[in-house]
């Protein structure tokens, strides 16, 4: 399920920048438990040819730049530095993110990951029509 993300005022406009939010686990009652990674573990978000890279903007491997994940609420990030990398596959069009050790979904992550944030102008949206 993708639904818009809460904060970009034209991040669904054709020919601008892609605001995307992805919803791994619909849930956001704490009490549910979300996603964990293994550590080598590797989550893939391929996005179909029409979503522009904007190779002006940088992939930030250490910073939630290019993209978040989330508790599932807006300001429940799952904490990036030391836990997992982020990436950007050119071949499958595919922004990575990869577990650097264990990303429980308990301790300091819970519930684990709920949602993946796209941001940070990584992305431009398709023109419209065919």
């Amino acid at each position: 399920m993708t639904a818009p993300a809460p904060i970009s005022f034209d991040g669904n406009v054709a020919g601008q920048a892609t605001d995307q939010v992805f919803v791994l686990v619909a849930d956001a009652n704490p009490a549910t438990p979300g996603l964990s990674l293994a550590a080598g573990d590797t989550l893939r978000i391929e996005l179909p040819p029409a979503f522009r890279r904007n190779a002006a903007v940088a992939i930030a491997p250490d910073a939630d730049t290019n993209l978040v994940l989330t508790k599932g609420w807006p300001q429940g990030s799952v904490r990036l530095a030391g836990q997992y990398r982020v990436g950007y596959d050119e071949k499958a069009h595919a922004m990575t993110v990869t577990a650097l050790q264990d990303v429980a979904a308990s301790g300091a992550n819970a519930p684990g990951i709920k949602v993946v944030h796209l941001r940070g102008r990584t992305f431009g949206n398709p023109m419209p029509g065919p």
